[in-house]
């Protein structure tokens, strides 16, 4: 199992009635609008229960899966932080408080997405053009609208590989010494690293894998 996707494309938008399963990462920004369904998401293994007129945002490196409660009108858009790079800053090596947003409560961003989204999926020419600008119109108001917070030891590369690490040998039994001795690195960093960027221990997270599998 692989847990880290290198995307091919630097931004897509695709809608679909269900959404994957399966628990992967990415270097890129992931967007969620349901418009209406039902589904839960787990990122960093935290769960979030969204419904009909929401947004979940999910940032770059962020351990996510979602598992459909009700098929709906799902959106899910896909970008690099190079379409974003100055608003990227507010949010890459960060912690958000606030993942899910309730699209009633800004009617500008929420017309804003639903006139967008009925012009491109309309339309028989998907301009990238008009997608990119569409990501910076959203990305803005998230940039206002969520907070976040100073992450105090950042290494996303660090904690990509414990991850996939991880994922490629939850079914065999090993310790933190086995993850040092392979990544080189010594258990007190990657306990550090790994604990401040998720939130939760190693053992935490492998039994996190056993359960869902």
């Amino acid at each position: 199992m692989d847990l880290y996707e290198k995307k091919n494309i630097r931004m897509e938008f695709v809608k679909d009635d269900r959404l994957k399963p399966n628990i992967h990462c990415h270097n890129e920004f992931e967007i969620i609008i349901c418009k209406h369904g039902e589904f839960n998401a787990y990122i960093n293994t935290v769960k979030h229960q969204i419904s009909g007129n929401s947004l979940l945002l999910v940032l770059p490196n962020q351990v996510h899966h979602y598992e459909t409660v009700l098929d709906g009108d799902y959106r899910i858009l896909i970008f690099s932080t190079e379409h974003i790079p100055m608003i990227a800053k507010k949010f890459i090596g960060k912690k958000i408080n606030n993942s899910v947003v309730c699209l009633d409560e800004y009617p500008i961003l929420k017309n804003a997405i639903y006139n967008f989204d009925d012009e491109y999926f309309k339309s028989k020419k998907n301009s990238s053009t008009l997608l990119m600008g569409y990501v910076n119109i959203i990305m803005y108001y998230l940039s206002y609208i969520i907070d976040v917070n100073e992450v105090s030891h950042n290494s996303d590369h660090l904690v990509t590989v414990i991850l996939n690490f991880c994922v490629n040998n939850y079914k065999k039994e090993f310790s933190l010494d086995d993850v040092s001795k392979e990544l080189s690195v010594s258990k007190q960093i990657i306990s550090k690293v790994f604990n401040t960027q998720m939130g939760m221990t190693i053992p935490s997270f492998i039994n996190y894998l056993r359960i869902t599998e």
